[in-house]
């Protein structure tokens, strides 16, 4: 159930208040201003009695005299035309003599006033007061007022009175209105912002205090919650994002690390297959296979290492870049892939002795151009070569990776370097396509360094991927996560 606002609960109880107080004050009022014009009436009566003399043969012989003052008693004003009636009565209640103004009563009146009277006394009659005096002889002496005058009064008393209490009842409603509109205005106004809050708008305030002292406590102590609320609300969201990024570092870093660990372990496969073989006949061979094992097997270390600090902390390592000789990863890079595959073509031009270097993190390098080239060997059919030139325009270093298999359709060119996109499988020389992530680690760690990489026909069919990176201060001077 609806409960009354707080304008009527104000006004309601104030209103009564007046009204009963006023109706009390009325009839208080009615009542003093009536008894003095009747006390007045009598004391009038009083005078005529007195002065009234005996009837010598039972019937008044004289005129009144008349009566020539304007007051009775203190309280009210008797027009001066107002004769009094003067009865005299038997014992019976007949009618024996009069004088003033002519006998308002009828012989039944006369009667039941004969028969009440004992002694000396007054009371009412709707029109008339009357004082009798019973004399020795049980005569009685009758003196009357007309109470017209007395009636009239009081009307115009409690007609002034009811309109007046209309008068003060409407300006106290006015004026209490007024009141209780000030007072409630603040509690409308932070009635409003709750509603607004619980609506889930949290950024609405309560405002200036205003009003009563009260009030104004209560609107600082609501503002003071809200903006208690409002920092748990913000804390509680600052917690979650955090916590949502830590768990997508550690799934991007999973699934780039699982990326990552497939290839060692394919090389790892592959040299330990080539020595298996005894394809690893001279010194140099062998040497260049261990040195291989041993660097992947470092890599793979790294690797292990971080996805453990990522589970502990919620972020891999970071590494200070250093100088990176991007002949030698692009050697390693493809002596990796023919341990792996025996079949695949890889010819390497451009300067590999250490004339091109850029500032970087060299794991992360070799994992991009890996990916990079093993991604042209698995699209490349058998006996078909696969180029890799390194060059340098002005200060970037240029890695071109060119094949000759069925080529990126244009519509593809822009997302295949997204996570997890993958084209048709039949674009595989072996008709399984991968996750999806190889090319785009690459950008990423591209990206990382300050540099880009595109794909673009080749002349011929095919694809030709170009990884550009600075080679004299590439921007990943600033720590590179492992």
């Amino acid at each position: 159930m609806r409960r009354p606002p707080l304008r009527s609960l104000i006004l309601i109880p104030i209103l009564a208040t007046v009204t009963i107080g006023f109706a009390a004050f009325s009839v208080y009022v009615d009542r003093s201003v009536h008894q003095d014009l009747i006390a007045g009436v009598d004391d009038e009566l009083g005078r005529v009695a007195q002065a009234s003399l005996p009837p010598g043969d039972g019937a008044p012989d004289r005129a009144p005299a008349p009566i020539t003052s304007g007051q009775i008693g203190d309280a009210v004003a008797i027009d001066d035309t107002a004769t009094p009636v003067e009865l005299l009565l038997n014992a019976d209640g007949t009618l024996v003599g009069q004088r003033g103004s002519a006998n308002p009563f009828s012989d039944s009146d006369l009667a039941g006033i004969a028969t009440l009277t004992d002694g000396d006394h007054t009371f009412d009659d709707p029109s008339y007061r009357i004082r009798t005096t019973r004399r020795a002889d049980s005569t009685i002496i009758v003196t009357a007022l007309d109470l017209a005058t007395v009636n009239d009064t009081i009307a115009n008393l409690r007609r002034t009175l009811f309109g007046g209490a209309i008068v003060i009842l409407a300006l106290q409603a006015v004026a209490v209105g007024l009141i209780a509109s000030y007072l409630t205005r603040p509690l409308t106004r932070m009635t409003s912002s709750a509603r607004r809050i619980a609506g889930g708008h949290l950024d609405t305030t309560i405002g200036e205090p205003s009003g009563s002292s009260e009030i104004a406590d209560l609107a600082t102590d609501l503002d003071r919650m809200l903006h208690q609320l409002q920092a748990n609300l913000d804390s509680s969201e600052r917690s979650a994002a955090e916590a949502t990024q830590a768990r997508n570092n550690m799934e991007r870093f999973l699934a780039d690390a699982s990326h990552e660990l497939r290839t060692p372990l394919t090389a790892l496969k592959g040299y330990s297959d080539l020595y298996r073989g005894h394809m690893l006949q001279q010194p140099a061979e062998l040497d260049r296979a261990m040195g291989r094992i041993g660097s992947e097997s470092e890599r793979m270390t790294r690797l292990v290492n971080n996805m453990l600090q990522l589970t502990r902390n919620g972020a891999p390592n970071e590494t200070t870049p250093s100088v990176v000789d991007l002949g030698a990863v692009v050697a390693d890079v493809a002596g990796d892939l023919r341990a792996a595959s025996p079949d695949t073509e890889i010819e390497l031009r451009g300067p590999v002795d250490g004339q091109l270097a850029v500032i970087g993190n060299r794991d992360q390098l070799h994992q991009a151009i890996l990916n990079v080239v093993s991604n042209a060997c698995r699209h490349t059919e058998p006996g078909t070569p696969v180029h890799v030139e390194l060059d340098q325009h002005d200060t970037n270093a240029l890695i071109t990776v060119i094949d000759h298999g069925p080529g990126v359709a244009p519509e593809h060119a822009d997302q295949i370097f997204l996570p997890f996109y993958r084209v048709d499988a039949s674009r595989s020389r072996d008709g399984e396509a991968g996750a999806g992530l190889g090319l785009a680690l690459t950008k990423q760690i591209v990206d990382a360094h300050g540099g880009t990489i595109t794909v673009q026909p080749t002349p011929g069919g095919g694809a030709t991927f170009i990884v550009t990176l600075r080679s004299d201060s590439p921007g990943a001077h600033s720590p590179v996560s492992d």
